[in-house]
């Protein structure tokens, strides 16, 4: 599959959209400045040019005028729906029940189950175990290195463990290096056809490293810790070499353990880029955590069920979009983003996963010059002919959502359109 880079009430109200507007106009989190990458040039002058002033007020009537214009200008088939959170109002609607081949716009699913099933403040461990006795500085019998998922462990990672093993006293090991990978199955890619490596999917592992570049990262991460605790002076047995260990293997002892970032920063790494192989590895890790199957299919229907919950809808057969069977409907996206800004725990997170337009990740050099830009965060999705556009705008202290799908089109062509309701959107004043 060809495919381009990525992408009282009253009250209780006021309160989020305060939130909103500070999350917006505020700074960036480091996640999402460190992940900040353009993805296609940008069309400001089109997008100024086309909708009038980049700052001038337009009326509920002149927004829907508007916003019909450019999804005809789009071409294709393409859907729309845009929503004011603040109020409930409805601001314009069209072909929005119809189930669209959505991109990267399944991120938006698979990081808001990953906040609310896995929880913002989660770690995944990566655990180095003793299969046999720690008798004073020596281990008798095997060492485990166990992952649980981390998409981003990586030599500092493995240093850790070794520098952790050594300060703990050890110095010699008896037995093998074993690793152990099954906290999710061993496919490396989604098990949708046309779904393999490349520049836009490593392969994923419960024992990742180096997010997936190794042929058999589980293996590869074994071995660069054999080579660290050599190097610190830990005396293994001649001939040690990083072995797979049968799942289930007893453990005596844990030893240490290095724990990944937060679910909250590897959501903003992957929808802020649009990072392929991390929303895939979250997928396993949500039906690891959840049910203890660590699969695309496990994580799928946790997925689905998450968004059924919120009013949506979704096929989620994995988790990045890689796929033209992965769909939704403009509402069923609106819904889940509706949902999760009226979540007072899951709202803030959710919101700084997304790019900012104008300012970084997949929106980088997109609607600068326009009222959109600083003001609306957005996810976005290419696959070859196909381009989405999703996410929120502060409006004169309201809150905005809106989705706006595109299928059959010339990308350049739907960007311009997309920019141009984007900026319409954060021009709205009722």
């Amino acid at each position: 599959m060809a495919v381009a880079p990525n992408e009282t009430r009253s009250t209780l109200r006021a309160l989020a959209a305060a939130a909103l507007l500070a999350l917006v106009a505020g700074p960036l989190s480091a996640a999402s400045a460190s992940a900040a990458a353009p993805d296609r040039p940008g069309h400001t002058s089109e997008a100024v040019s086309k909708s009038g002033s980049a700052t001038s007020a337009v009326s509920g009537s002149a927004l829907r005028r508007g916003l019909l214009r450019q999804l005809r200008y789009g071409g294709g088939a393409g859907g729309t729906w845009v929503q004011d959170l603040s109020s409930g109002k409805s601001l314009f609607k069209r072909s929005d029940r119809h189930a669209l081949i959505i991109a990267s716009n399944m991120k938006l699913f698979t990081t808001a189950t990953a906040l609310g099933r896995l929880g913002p403040k989660t770690r995944l461990p990566t655990e180095l175990w003793a299969a046999g006795e720690l008798d004073g500085s020596v281990v008798r019998g095997d060492l485990i290195l166990r992952g649980g998922g981390d998409p981003l462990l990586d030599g500092k990672g493995v240093a850790k463990l070794g520098a952790k093993l050594v300060s703990s006293g050890v110095k010699r090991i008896t037995g093998r290096l074993l690793y152990d990978d099954s906290v999710f199955d061993r496919k490396p890619y989604p098990p949708q056809q046309g779904i393999t490596g490349g520049p836009y999917l490593g392969r994923l592992s419960g024992l990742s490293f180096l997010k997936g570049a190794p042929r058999q990262p589980a293996r590869s991460a074994a071995r660069a810790l054999i080579s660290n605790l050599r190097k610190r002076g830990v005396k293994l047995r001649e001939g040690t070499e990083a072995r797979a260990t049968k799942p289930g293997l007893p453990n005596r002892e844990l030893l240490n353990q290095v724990r990944s970032a937060t679910i909250r920063e590897l959501i903003a790494a992957t929808n802020v880029p649009s990072d392929n192989f991390l929303a895939e590895m979250l997928i396993k890790a949500i039906g690891a955590g959840v049910s203890g199957r660590g699969t695309t299919a496990a994580g799928g229907k946790l997925v689905a069920a998450f968004a059924r919950k919120r009013g949506a809808d979704v096929s989620a057969l994995n988790g990045s979009g890689l796929s033209r069977g992965v769909r939704a409907s403009p509402r069923s996206i609106g819904r889940l983003l509706a949902s999760m800004q009226a979540d007072e725990k899951l709202s803030g997170p959710y919101l700084d996963s997304l790019a900012v337009a104008g300012r970084t990740g997949t929106l980088y050099d997109r609607m600068r010059g326009t009222a959109a830009e600083g003001n609306c965060r957005g996810k976005t999705g290419t696959l070859t002919g196909d381009s989405a556009l999703s996410g929120y705008c502060m409006v004169g202290g309201r809150v905005l959502a809106f989705s706006i799908l595109m299928n059959g089109v010339d990308i350049d062509r739907a960007h311009v359109a997309q920019d141009r309701m984007a900026a319409l959107i954060a021009r709205y004043r009722p």
